[in-house]
């Protein structure tokens, strides 16, 4: 999220360094190594730069990572890089391995902030697992939390609120009202990979890799764990199943209550294994265990419907 450079750029402007000049002197860096800094940070929304001056931008998570820098210069090497990331991870209570896991980051590089940010008391144990210390450190409690509510808004490089599903190590999923130029995934693409529908908003994954079938799956996971909608569960069940071969290799939470389903033993939240099998025809798609039949029924809770040909 942020280097080791642009928090010590951060703190040298939230103390006074009102030019990238001053704050070059300050951090002992060429200018034009402080304006490649100061750049970056205008575009990740932390300062703005006119004619030299620079100041910090009046949003409520970059005043608050000033005031925490302020505090505590030798916070730098602990945010920096994935630190900010893990930590809002432990939020609420957590592991190492399921921040691990929702970051997609190794488990070796999230235990080792981990282990550092217990080591300072930043992080406590509860019976949940490790937990951000917010009688100690409220400040910084603060601040992770106006950078997650920035976050669930903001993608760089677009001006105006977006709703973001997932942010990975090189990667974000999220919703825009209009086409950003970045590929489509999750629900988006499922017409891709034999499960047509029409979808309420465009999903969308900032990436410079190639999306496959099984990324859009994964990323509408994410989605799901979000809106918790009862109709997108539906239809992931059914891409599921469509591509359960190749899918049920991920291990996440949410693939194992679709085994549930499917075994018909459904989750509080999930469809019934028999409102699947309602609509799964539709879609050329059996339920395992089961002789395909003659499926009646239809669009049940409001489920919108797959794209057959054109509209009239």
């Amino acid at each position: 999220m942020y280097s080791a450079g642009e928090l010590r750029f951060v703190h040298a402007v939230g103390t006074g360094r009102d030019t990238v000049g001053k704050v070059a002197s300050e951090l002992g860096m060429t200018g034009n190594g402080a304006y490649r800094i100061a750049r970056s940070l205008r575009e990740k929304g932390v300062v703005s730069v006119s004619r030299g001056r620079v100041s910090l931008e009046r949003r409520a998570h970059v005043g608050k990572l000033a005031e925490v820098l302020t505090g505590d210069a030798g916070l730098v090497d602990l945010l920096s890089g994935c630190g900010i990331p893990v930590l809002m991870g432990f939020l609420a209570p957590s592991t190492v391995t399921d921040v691990a896991r929702a970051l997609e980051l190794n488990r070796v590089t999230v235990s080792r902030k981990a282990s550092e940010a217990s080591g300072r008391g930043i992080l406590v144990r509860t019976d949940g697992g490790l937990t951000v210390n917010r009688r100690a450190w409220a400040d910084l409690a603060v601040f992770l939390e106006e950078q997650q509510r920035y976050d669930s808004v903001t993608v760089d490089g677009i001006d105006h609120p977006v709703t973001v599903y997932r942010r990975g190590r090189d990667f974000v999923v999220y919703s825009s009202p209009t086409d950003e130029g970045d590929p489509r995934t999750g629900f988006s693409v499922y017409g891709d990979h034999g499960v047509e529908l029409v979808t309420r908003r465009t999903y969308y994954c900032r990436t410079d890799r190639e999306l496959t079938m099984a990324d859009a799956f994964v990323h509408s996971l994410y989605i799901i764990e979000i809106e918790e909608d009862w109709n997108d569960r539906l239809l992931a069940v059914i891409f599921y199943l469509k591509h359960r071969d190749v899918l049920r290799r991920f291990d996440h939470p949410l693939i194992r209550r679709m085994e549930s389903v499917i075994a018909g033993r459904s989750p509080k939240g999930w469809p019934l294994r028999s409102e699947v099998r309602d609509v799964m025809e539709a879609y050329g798609v059996e339920m395992p265990g089961e002789d395909r039949g003659i499926i009646s029924g239809g669009c049940q809770r409001g489920l919108y419907p797959p794209v057959i040909g054109s509209e009239d």
